[in-house]
């Protein structure tokens, strides 16, 4: 989480933990807001698009999973999923998360 404001860091990190268990994910970043980010949640089992929001007083997390993909047939729905992240940050992720 390179980019992600030092303040926000830690609770993103504490939610992605909660959610998917110590060090079993990898979590990429597509997008960061001041309210929030975007990005795909990597685990053997699943491909998540995940989008997490910071709440009005910046002391909690909620957090989405939009859509999920089969590892296995990663590269076959991965136009599909560039397509949806793309589609789902221009028309509601960029709102959300500035």
């Amino acid at each position: 989480m390179e980019r992600v404001p030092d303040r926000h860091r830690e609770l993103y990190s504490k939610k992605l933990t909660e959610v998917y268990g110590a060090s079993t994910y990898k979590f990429h970043i597509f997008a960061i807001g001041k309210r929030g980010i975007v990005g795909l949640a990597w685990r053997k089992e699943r491909v998540e698009l995940v989008r997490m929001i910071l709440s009005p007083n910046e002391d909690e997390i909620f957090l989405s999973i939009d859509a999920k993909f089969d590892p296995e047939k990663i590269h076959s729905e991965f136009d599909r999923m560039c397509l949806l992240s793309k589609n789902l940050y221009e028309t509601d992720y960029k709102r959300l998360i500035n």
